[in-house]
């Protein structure tokens, strides 16, 4: 899956009926790339009435204080939404690191796959 399939994937399953207020919260995404494809940092603000995930240029904060700041490769974050991995054991593998609220983070699993 592109990144640009990935963003939109992510951004239907936010709007879907109450996803967006079951998630509450903004999380920063960096996900680095994998083989062929560029690495991306988006921000996904499920606190805005019109909740989505957006892109943002590196360097670019797009919120002052995000509950959560996920990096990991694109690979393993999409494998992360298609359960073939948890949030935790991500965390123990080393695939997944977490500067914020653990707890905000696991929420993300709401949008799997």
């Amino acid at each position: 899956m592109t990144p640009d399939e990935f963003l939109k994937l992510l951004n239907d399953r936010l709007k879907q009926p109450g996803m967006a207020a079951r998630i509450n919260a903004v999380i920063r995404l960096d996900l680095a790339g994998s083989a062929g494809s560029p690495g991306c940092v988006w921000l996904l603000d499920a606190r805005r009435p019109d909740a989505q995930v957006t892109v943002l240029t590196y360097g670019e904060s797009g919120h002052e204080n995000p509950d959560s700041t996920l990096t990991a490769t694109m690979d393993d974050f999409q494998a992360l939404l298609a359960k073939k991995m948890s949030v935790p054991a991500a965390v123990i593998k080393g695939k997944l690191k977490i500067k914020g609220s653990m707890a905000v983070a696991t929420r993300l699993q709401l949008l799997t796959m």
